[in-house]
């Protein structure tokens, strides 16, 4: 899985992810993401999962409005009726006039300077961490009603492989002993 990649495409532990591009980095190599979780995933992140992250001015796309999605997709069915018109005429012998169908320029778009919120792969495994403590707080309340037991194996699959505990299995708390009440 190559979703933290630096600018060079390789593996980096940087903070190199924009946290709102995660989802579609996720999708793009092969998670089945659900389409309303890929479109909050990198708020969700932010507020429940308190990830850190470094504020950074990067170049990117932006999103397509409206207008320039309607504007692709007429030039999209003009460039089909002139292949549909092309295969006729040549179907027919006859050659077709190539005036009459007009296909409107798009322009590619420009990367323009957007604020990016950069995360990296450590910073990905301590979301999980709060994340899960989140969820357990709510299972043991009796407000989160699903297992968390798959939550748990899988926090305790991080802590073997990267050789970290991550967090507590069941808290421990110690008392303090009371002070003596022997007087000199």
């Amino acid at each position: 899985m190559k979703v933290f990649l630096d600018d060079f495409k390789e593996i980096s532990f940087k903070k190199c992810v924009d946290v709102y591009e995660l989802a579609l980095r996720l999708g793009e190599c092969g998670f089945d993401i659900d389409p309303v979780l890929q479109e909050n995933l990198g708020a969700i992140l932010m507020c429940f999962g308190e990830i850190e992250h470094d504020l950074y001015y990067g170049e990117r796309i932006p999103p397509e409005t409206e207008e320039e999605r309607r504007a692709r997709i007429v030039a999209e069915m003009k460039a089909k009726e002139i292949m549909e018109a092309r295969k006729e005429a040549e179907a027919n012998g006859e050659k077709i006039d190539e005036a009459d169908f007009k296909i409107p320029v798009i322009e590619p778009r420009k990367p323009v300077l957007m604020l990016l919120r950069l995360i990296s792969i450590t910073d990905m495994k301590f979301c999980a961490q709060k994340s899960f403590e989140y969820d357990k707080v709510l299972y043991q309340m009796g407000i989160q009603k699903h297992d968390i037991s798959e939550e748990q194996s899988f926090m305790s699959m991080l802590t073997k492989k990267f050789k970290k505990k991550f967090y507590e299995e069941e808290e421990s708390y110690k008392q303090k002993q009371e002070p003596s009440k022997t007087y000199s």
